[in-house]
């Protein structure tokens, strides 16, 4: 396989995030996107520039995320583009501002969402606002009635961990799908407030006891995983895991990003968010989408940023003896030294 080949077989793996803004309307006390909510959106014409070069690169899905999707100025647009692009879709929301009407743009189409419910009313809306949790769960009964699916993100606190299983019954019977349960990281912004509701190991270590618990009793098709929590056991086997394979000739070949980020000021970002922009690909406003991500394989950057996943690998899992670690948490702290 030639480097033409490699770089194509490579994008039709990516999965890439688009982040039209990073505005929000709630103010959530464990957020982290922080002071970067006050920036500017995309516009509207950047971000279907982007959406036409990822069809034409030929990446195997979307994520939209933020920030807030449903507070920027465009998003009836972007819901009906995306829609018509036909790639796999996911839109994480707080589902707040959520109605019905932007519900029925995406029936029967491969857009699906991804509500935040971090547990019953008095822990979900401690942590995101008075009244926010039935707001969601308003916009999720919008999802069932006209058959677009939807998956839950969890954030697990210290706070919320004690009823993380009614919480999973709960989004089960709200309609949800599938349920992520992602401990609370470090991830700047708000999160570092509260940093005292971090799960410690023996944390994560009950988190998964209770996850496989339940496993059993879920309905047909219904999944419970943790997410951004890794298990150091899986990466030491192989450091596909986290982006640091050592094999050139490795049949999953992953020592590159599986996952991009193309910020609201048009700075694509390898793997994760919150990596330090050092780290960047390019801007895709100045330079095009499909010439950033194009130029990308086997590059100065590519090499940069491998050094850096295999630095996090070694020196930070491989030969630590804690059995779990924070992917992103740990990326992100080694991208900012």
């Amino acid at each position: 396989m030639n480097r033409s080949d490699e770089s194509r077989a490579w994008q039709s793996q990516l999965e890439l995030g688009l982040v039209p803004t990073f505005a929000c309307n709630l103010r959530c006390t464990h957020c982290f996107v922080g002071e970067r909510r006050r920036g500017r959106p995309m516009s509207l014409e950047q971000f279907l520039t982007a959406l036409r070069d990822a069809k034409a690169l030929g990446v195997r899905s979307l994520q939209i995320t933020g920030g807030e999707l449903f507070v920027y100025a465009h998003r009836l647009a972007v819901l009906q583009h995306l829609v018509g692009t036909g790639i796999p879709t996911g839109i994480s929301t707080n589902g707040t501002r959520l109605s019905r009407d932007d519900v029925a743009v995406l029936q029967g189409s491969r857009v699906s969402l991804c509500f935040s419910v971090d547990g019953p009313a008095e822990v979900h809306d401690a942590m995101r606002g008075a009244g926010s949790l039935a707001k969601t769960e308003l916009a999720a009964a919008h999802c069932v009635r006209y058959g677009v699916p939807f998956d839950v993100s969890s954030t697990v606190t210290r706070s919320s961990l004690p009823a993380v299983i009614d919480t999973v019954r709960q989004v089960i019977d709200m309609g949800a799908w599938s349920v992520h349960l992602s401990p609370l990281q470090q991830l700047g912004g708000c999160s570092e407030k509260v940093a005292d509701q971090r799960l410690n190991e023996e944390d994560c270590v009950d988190l998964m006891a209770r996850i496989a618990a339940i496993r059993d009793s879920l309905p047909d098709g219904v999944e419970v995983s943790t997410r951004n929590l890794g298990l150091r056991v899986t990466a030491v086997t192989h450091p596909c895991a986290v982006c640091a394979c050592w094999g050139e000739f490795c049949p999953s070949k992953k020592y590159w990003p599986t996952s991009l980020y193309l910020t609201p000021d048009g700075e694509v970002l390898p793997q994760s968010m919150h990596v330090h922009r050092r780290y960047s690909l390019g801007n895709a406003f100045a330079q095009g989408l499909t010439e950033v991500i194009g130029s990308y394989w086997q590059s100065a950057k590519h090499r940069r940023f491998q050094a850096l996943c295999r630095y996090v690998y070694q020196d930070l899992i491989y030969d630590s003896d804690r059995p779990l670690f924070y992917w992103d948490e740990l990326l992100r702290q080694a991208s900012h030294i």
